[in-house]
């Protein structure tokens, strides 16, 4: 009863039923649960098609974007979608009910066999674990835990392995030894580790950013010099360098061994039971310490036969995909290599929408669907809307 009206409100729902559909990730609930809460996601942007047939609107839904991800045949080369947005967007949502609908489609139509990782599988050992289930042998019996790792040695051995990428007479190795160099290596180490314990943290390593770079740089100018050319500023070339190495150090330290085998023996075994694996990935930023190998492999078109769904952040996906190379070696861009890349949020002059909400009575349609399953779980007799206008 209200304190101030004195009108007795029905109550039709428990707490228990409350905390089983109102939860922060769609991994937290069973396919039922889910089934019963998902809002239809009519409103995705196609912000590049690289053939990808049904893709050719500016805005497409979700039907289509499955059909589009299960079109492949199962020779066909890998196959890329890029699924970019801000926190909140709805990439877990959609990751979670495309895996549900290519489970039910290989059962019918389909030989489509999804691998979803979602966003709070961050501990590079579980995450190859995942993957791992699919084959016979299990690899990683000898794969550590990082935060099982003594800190000292995980800083020492990541210092190291920088070094040993420049000659000793480098001037760069007078930077490597400076105190601010080690305090920002090790700081950043501890926050990368701290962060798998928490997923609503950013979990991207950087050993240090670009910018503290160039800021080491003015108070040692040989290695500028050294490093830097017109159409590239050292910083950004030793950046490059050091995240590789300390990323290398800590693979390294971890025996999770050589991801890229472990997707090529995954393709072998799916192949050889004429099935094609889709790989969901809700967050590249998971990946941490594969990133590299992940957009290297499935950008070289041939290597295998995947069809592979990234998650990732706005701001992430222009640091760590737009416009960059997905190898070295390449003479062609990530951009060139996607089947498709679509967006859930759109710039506006006030920062960014995200385009679910836009769609039209979505937010009826949300409230509406959590508050009919929370209804039926709590076992209530009531039918109907509410009259609270009287007194009871």
């Amino acid at each position: 009863m209200s304190k101030t009206t004195g009108i007795r409100y029905p109550k039709n729902w428990t707490h228990k039923a409350v905390r089983k559909y109102l939860t922060q990730e769609s991994q937290q609930k069973s396919k039922e649960v889910f089934e019963k809460t998902h809002v239809p996601i009519r409103r995705i942007k196609v912000t590049r098609n690289n053939n990808v047939s049904g893709f050719d609107n500016e805005y497409i839904d979700e039907e289509t974007f499955r059909d589009g991800v299960t079109a492949s045949g199962l020779e066909d080369d890998n196959r890329m979608f890029f699924v970019v947005g801000e926190a909140g967007s709805g990439k877990s949502e959609l990751c979670q009910w495309l895996q549900y609908e290519i489970e039910a489609l290989s059962h019918d139509r389909c030989s489509h066999i999804p691998i979803h990782i979602p966003r709070q599988v961050r501990e590079p050992r579980e995450v190859l674990g995942r993957l791992a289930d699919y084959l016979d042998d299990e690899p990683l019996d000898d794969a550590k835990r990082l935060a099982d790792l003594p800190a000292q040695g995980v800083f020492e051995k990541t210092i190291g392995t920088i070094a040993v990428a420049f000659n000793k007479n480098d001037p760069v190795i007078d930077l490597i030894e400076d105190g601010t160099f080690r305090d920002k290596v090790r700081e950043n180490l501890r926050t990368y580790v701290d962060a798998f314990d928490d997923p609503q943290s950013e979990l991207e390593f950087e050993p240090i950013s670009e910018e503290d770079i160039a800021s080491l740089l003015d108070e040692y100018p040989a290695a500028r010099d050294e490093h830097g050319r017109e159409d590239l500023p050292a910083e950004e070339k030793l950046f490059d360098v050091i995240t590789r190495q300390a990323k290398d150090a800590i693979k390294e330290m971890l025996f999770v061994g050589d991801i890229k085998e472990t997707l090529r023996q995954i393709d072998q075994r799916f192949q050889e039971r004429d099935e094609r694996p889709v790989l969901i990935i809700e967050d590249l930023t998971g990946f941490t310490i594969f990133q590299h190998e992940i957009l290297s492999f499935f950008s070289d078109l041939g290597a295998a036969h995947w069809d592979v769904v990234i998650g990732v952040t706005t701001g992430m996906e222009k640091k760590l995909v737009e416009g960059q190379r997905a190898d070295i070696a390449s003479q062609e861009t990530i951009n060139d290599r996607i089947a498709a890349r679509v967006t859930l949020t759109e710039r506006t002059e006030d920062g960014a929408k995200t385009l679910f909400l836009e769609q039209e009575g979505v937010h009826i349609d949300l409230a509406r669907t959590y508050l009919r399953a929370i209804k039926q779980e709590s076992g209530g007799e009531f039918e109907g809307e509410p009259d609270i206008s009287k007194e009871k």
